[in-house]
């Protein structure tokens, strides 16, 4: 089976008939890119554009580099010190348990953290919206259900990629797809 072209989320088959999937693959990585765009933007601003004319050239490069240097660092700290601490205290939890962002999937078994859930556990995938009143983005999410309709689990996409990946780990975990529930759901949203 052909994954299809997500515009976010990422697919790799690792051999010996395991699949990898992360959903929305908000990469933490992005964090340590905006701090480096501020660190740019900043040291661009602060070390050229200064209006302080008692400066020479120099002065404003040592300014410019210093708080590049300054967003660098605290961007590392941030996401190679701070969160991998909080990504663990949350692995502690059923966090894993019920979102599955970053998943594996054998062809029997899925695995999300120290999870793992049989394919004969899911009976249904639905799309889902959490809206938010505030300027807050909307989640959008695959539901993973077992046959009773209970949730077990969630699969957080952007937008663009909700109703390829229903239709994707439908036909992955085959359970029926359901186009009539997608048009509602998209008519509705």
């Amino acid at each position: 089976m052909d994954a299809p072209n997500f515009h976010q989320a990422t697919i790799k088959e690792k051999g010996n008939g395991l699949i990898r999937i992360k959903g929305n693959a908000q990469n933490l990585n992005i964090i340590l890119y905006i701090f480096i765009a501020f660190g740019i933007f900043g040291g661009f601003f602060l070390g050229f554009v200064s209006p302080d004319a008692s400066q020479t050239q120099y002065d404003r490069i040592e300014i410019g580099l210093v708080s590049f240097v300054s967003f660098t660092i605290f961007a590392f700290f941030v996401r190679f010190i701070f969160l991998p601490p909080v990504l663990w205290l949350l692995r502690g939890k059923n966090y894993y348990k019920l979102w599955w962002n970053d998943f594996t999937f054998d062809g029997k078994t899925v695995i999300s953290g120290k999870f793992s859930i049989n394919v004969s556990d899911i009976g249904l995938i639905e799309p889902c919206v959490k809206k938010f009143s505030s300027d807050a983005s909307d989640w959008y999410y695959a539901q993973v259900m077992d046959p009773r309709g209970s949730e077990i689990g969630r699969v957080m996409i952007v937008r663009e990629d909700l109703s390829m990946m229903v239709a994707y780990l439908s036909d992955l975990f085959g359970v029926s797809y359901d186009e009539n529930i997608m048009e509602k759901f998209w008519s509705n949203n």
